[in-house]
């Protein structure tokens, strides 16, 4: 058991008892003051990870009544967003995905949360590619966590702990081997940052989907990502409203609106609204936007240009791959 000062808090009357779920899906119990605002769990959580030099790329989900995902307020106390008796249950998440996690990550430990965080999206199916991508980032995982291939050791079957997907094919185990034989010599620093290079390119990487309609009542799914707010409907992606574009967010009841400065010199800034079921989730997804904007504003002009051209080549990309 853990507590927010390093020590066991005693008295049940005065403590908040909350179960954290972590990436690897192990799952700690922490004991805070129950008057408590959510950073004070947040940073006990960081702290025994070891990630608190970089905890800023983290945060703590939780889902409310209606299923519906919401960060934790570092600054409001627990008891006041979460409306029902503890214990609490939480996810630690990343919060902000980055467009270059190789580079803009600088502690391994931060690296390797995000490869976990990247094979629990795969897993759940936030993020998709081809048999022949999930086979080789699967291959990463495996190298990272069992070192060499070794004929002697590693005997059939031996990939049949790890779970990539669900209802995981044998055909793809089979060539997760082939691969993993062909990482010999790589150290698990090095397979993760080869994992984080392939897999930031995939199209749905970091994309945290909200679904919404529009003013005609049509089903869509606004999706919070590094480059900005995307528009999608069913599979596909309509728009991109990139964060340096993004000149006002605000909400109105169930209206979300995004005002965004065009592409195009002279032409007058566009507005796009959206309706979410209860005014509730759509304050919060404004909030998650407001959030996601300024994160984007404080990074370094150099990661700020990274961002812009990665999100330029990836609709080139769609384009190419759609034609």
């Amino acid at each position: 058991m853990r507590s927010s000062g390093g020590r066991r808090l005693n008295n049940p009357k005065k403590v908040l008892c909350c179960n954290v779920t972590f990436l690897d899906d192990a799952v700690a119990t922490y004991e805070i003051p129950k008057d408590a605002k959510g950073e004070v769990l947040f940073q006990s959580v960081v702290r025994s990870l070891d990630l608190s030099s970089e905890s800023k790329y983290f945060g703590l989900l939780f889902t409310d009544q209606y299923d519906f995902p919401l960060w934790l307020d570092h600054d409001k106390k627990i008891r006041s967003q979460l409306k029902w008796e503890p214990p609490y249950k939480f996810q630690f998440r990343v919060k902000y995905y980055v467009s270059e996690p190789g580079s803009m990550l600088s502690e391994e430990l931060t690296r390797y949360q995000f490869v976990l965080q990247l094979k629990q999206d795969m897993f759940h199916q936030r993020l998709s590619c081809t048999f022949r991508t999930l086979a080789l980032l699967a291959s990463y995982i495996v190298q990272s966590e069992l070192g060499d291939y070794d004929p002697t050791i590693h005997k059939a079957g031996y990939l049949r702990e790890f779970k990539f997907v669900p209802n995981q094919p044998s055909d793809l185990e089979s060539e997760i081997k082939e691969l993993h034989a062909m990482h010999c010599g790589l150290t698990p620093e090095e397979v993760e940052l080869k994992y984080l290079e392939k897999a930031k390119w995939l199209t749905a990487y970091g994309v945290d989907s909200r679904s919404v309609k529009d003013c005609h009542g049509l089903q869509l799914k606004l999706g919070i990502a590094p480059s900005g707010i995307q528009v999608y409907q069913g599979g596909s992606l309509l728009n991109t409203f990139e964060w340096p574009r993004i000149t006002k967010l605000k909400f109105h009841q169930k209206k979300f609106i995004v005002k965004v400065q065009p592409k195009e010199p002279g032409s007058r800034e566009q507005e796009h609204s959206f309706i979410i079921e209860r005014t509730k989730h759509c304050k919060a997804l404004w909030k998650i936007c407001i959030e996601h904007h300024d994160f984007y504003k404080s990074l370094p002009p150099i990661d700020r240009t990274a961002t812009l051209l990665r999100s330029t080549s990836q609709e080139e990309t769609r384009e190419t791959d759609n034609s």
